[in-house]
């Protein structure tokens, strides 16, 4: 009997500690529900949501870009875009496989582009872009197997002339996700596109439009089921150049395996016709994706992102003779007619200054001197002027600074004075060699096509003028006297004659006004051997011009980097330009 109460007591004392143990167990319960339910109830139901619902981005369609003609330069076309929401797929093993067999691409690369970004992404993540019909057909059909994998359209830029125009079109590129944070580009989104380079960058805020979105519903297999919100985008604005894009085709293929720049201008307002700046690039490489490939092709040429026609800084060489000779006659140190002699050379302190006709060409007046582009006879009025008027002079005719272009990357140039060479005293032989345009004087092509405009017409600084949209503007004046400048016109005419310097770009029936130049990039010395002399070492080719010299319609400047004389390498091209112009356009 006493047994038996024991056993009892036992089999009881067993039951509570197992009522206890579930006790304590329905207590856990009860709190994992209530914490699960009220502490995180709010971030669970928001990941359910996203889970379920999708949130697409679309780019707004940029504004197109027209010549002034209103031809095409840059367009729209519809471009087909893979996207993956990394929260939507099921199996990313088997996703990532079946998709680098389709698109492909490396699996690492698919990869590291899905767990580069935050986890709890779910607008989307670019993975391939431009794919052909064929795949999105692929990617469609096996839509059961791609869970969190959308088919996109956007638009994707079309660049006309691609390389011809580059510098002058720009490109497009997209933002990274790195990038967002800085300062720069605090005003766009990660997967926007941005204007780099040329008018795509300069005119941005006009061509970018605003950026829509749509907010899906799908099911527990990825497939979309409702629309909820959509905001459409709102295509940007249209921009007209003052470009002539067949000229602008025509020119960029004088330059083909050269190095240098080209621009036409109407000097009556300043608009640019065309601008070509070689080695070029093909803006579509920058389109997404941008292959490793393309930038390695990209990185064997010369500098081919910079634009030489206002970013380049050379010494303008002869070309600056127009201004020293126009400077001569304001001030009153010579005159036309006076003549000063050249002997082929001319000491100056303790060293010899040459001309580049070593048999001197005798006694000049001003107009021979130019249309000969006489060393000696600038060496000597140079220093007649002296560096502080020089200086002046090339201030007010819009050296140094910038022109104001509407282009991004423009530089301002030097002009070189005794404030400026600290480090050593300024010497005459210094202000010789900045009669001739050599020293440290750097200008860039479109200061020498601005300079060569006003005085085409009669002494007016247009800003160069690249937005038709935008209005001529007058920012300034040669300064010197209409008479002054009619006198170097005439001078320049002269350059362009049958014993001048700029004879190769004479045409019959067209009057031109010119000047060459032939920069000195190192100092050798003076030898026939020119072609043994290696590239980099030889000398700069120029030449500005308009035409016709009594009504000028076209003013231009033909920089050819080692090219050689200037007359003989860029005076042709010039020429080739004029009879284009003659030939298609018919105004003259």
């Amino acid at each position: 009997m006493l047994h038996n109460k024991k056993e009892t007591a036992n089999i009881k004392r067993r039951i509570k500690n197992v009522a206890w143990i579930l006790l304590a167990c329905f207590l856990v319960i009860i709190f994992r529900l209530w914490y699960l339910q009220l502490i995180r109830g709010n971030q669970f139901r928001d990941r359910a949501k996203s889970n379920r619902i999708r949130l697409i981005h679309i780019n707004a369609q940029r504004g197109c870009i027209y010549d002034r003609y209103k031809n095409v330069l840059v367009k729209n076309v519809s471009s087909f875009n893979v996207l993956a929401v990394p929260n939507g797929i099921k199996d990313i093993g088997a996703t990532v496989k079946l998709l680098s067999e389709i698109l492909g691409l490396e699996r690492t690369f698919i990869m590291r582009k899905l767990y580069d970004l935050n986890s709890k992404e779910y607008s989307g993540i670019k993975l391939a872009s431009n794919i052909s019909l064929e795949k999105v057909i692929l990617i469609e059909e096996r839509g059961s197997l791609l869970s969190g994998i959308f088919i996109q359209i956007e638009p994707r830029r079309k660049y006309i002339l691609g390389e011809s125009a580059a510098h002058i079109t720009g490109h497009v590129r997209q933002i990274r996700k790195g990038k967002i944070e800085k300062k720069q580009y605090h005003i766009f989104q990660y997967n926007e596109f941005k204007g780099e380079g040329g008018v795509e960058e300069a005119a941005n805020d006009f061509l970018k439009g605003s950026d829509g979105g749509k907010q899906i519903e799908v099911n527990s297999k990825g497939e979309h089921v409702a629309l909820l919100v959509e905001k459409k985008p709102e295509r940007g604005s249209n921009v007209i150049l003052t470009i002539d894009k067949h000229m602008q085709e025509f020119v960029s293929k004088l330059l083909e395996d050269k190095a240098g720049a080209i621009i036409v201008m109407n000097p009556q307002n300043g608009d640019i016709l065309a601008m070509a700046s070689s080695p070029s690039y093909d803006p579509d490489i920058f389109n997404a994706p941008v292959l490793q490939t393309n930038l390695n092709a990209l990185g064997k040429k010369a500098a081919p992102l910079l634009n030489r026609a206002i970013s380049a800084l050379y010494a303008p060489g002869s070309i600056f003779k127009i201004l020293i000779a126009a400077a001569g006659l304001k001030y009153h140190v010579v005159t036309c007619p006076q003549k000063l002699e050249c002997k082929g050379h001319l000491k100056i302190g303790e060293g010899i200054f040459y001309c580049w006709n070593r048999s001197g060409h005798g006694y000049m007046n001003m107009r021979n001197a130019i249309k000969d582009s006489c060393d000696v006879y600038f060496y000597r009025l140079g220093l007649l002027l002296g560096v502080n008027r020089i200086v002046d002079f090339a201030d007010k005719c819009g050296f140094g600074k910038l022109t104001g272009i509407k282009l991004p990357g423009e530089k301002s140039g030097l002009i070189p004075d005794k404030n400026w060479r600290k480090k050593r005293a300024w010497y005459s032989g210094d202000t010789a060699l900045l009669s001739i345009g050599q020293s440290y004087l750097l200008v860039t092509p479109l200061q020498l096509v601005s300079l060569i405009s006003a005085v085409s017409n009669g002494g007016t600084i247009y800003r160069p003028r690249i937005l038709l949209q935008t209005q001529p503007e007058r920012i300034g004046k040669l300064p010197c006297s209409k008479k002054i400048i009619g006198e170097i016109r005439k001078a320049l005419c002269e350059v362009v004659s049958d014993k001048g310097t700029g004879k190769f770009a004479q045409i019959k029936g067209l009057e031109i006004a010119g000047k060459t130049s032939t920069v000195q990039v190192v100092k050798m010395k003076h030898t026939r051997k020119y072609r043994k002399i290696p590239y980099k070492f030889r000398d700069h080719a120029m030449f500005v011009a308009f035409a016709p010299a009594k009504n000028p319609q076209l003013a231009l400047v033909v920089v050819v980097e080692h090219g050689g004389e200037g007359g003989k390498v860029a005076a042709p091209i010039a020429k080739q330009i004029f009879k284009w112009y003659m030939k298609n356009r018919t105004i003259f």
